[in-house]
């Protein structure tokens, strides 16, 4: 997003919306990459924060326990590692199909 001469400009940052599913509740993320960070906006909590790579589930946990309460924090980190792990094993076997045919 820029802002020229009051007018707001959207570009493409949203990286992903995530919903992560947990046993009691439903956590929508969506995920950013503005000015070379990464950044979690979780709307259900109000609340988001500058992550470092999105599989860094430790510096993560620490980021999010600060904006949401701990518990949360560290369950939303852990998706969000399962979630980038299972989105490179994904590309990596897409890609492997392309190269077959």
């Amino acid at each position: 997003m820029s802002i020229k001469n009051g007018v707001v400009k959207f570009s493409k940052n949203i990286i992903m919306a995530v919903t992560l599913k947990l046993k009691l509740k439903v956590v929508r993320i969506l995920l950013f990459y503005l000015l070379r960070l990464n950044f979690v906006c979780l709307p259900d909590f109000g609340a988001g924060c500058h992550l470092n790579e999105f599989n860094d589930e430790f510096y993560n946990t620490q980021k999010l326990s600060n904006v949401i309460n701990p518990a949360d924090g560290i369950t939303v980190a852990k998706g969000l590692k399962t979630f980038v792990k299972r989105q490179k094993s994904s590309l990596k076997s897409k890609k492997g199909e392309k190269n077959h045919d």
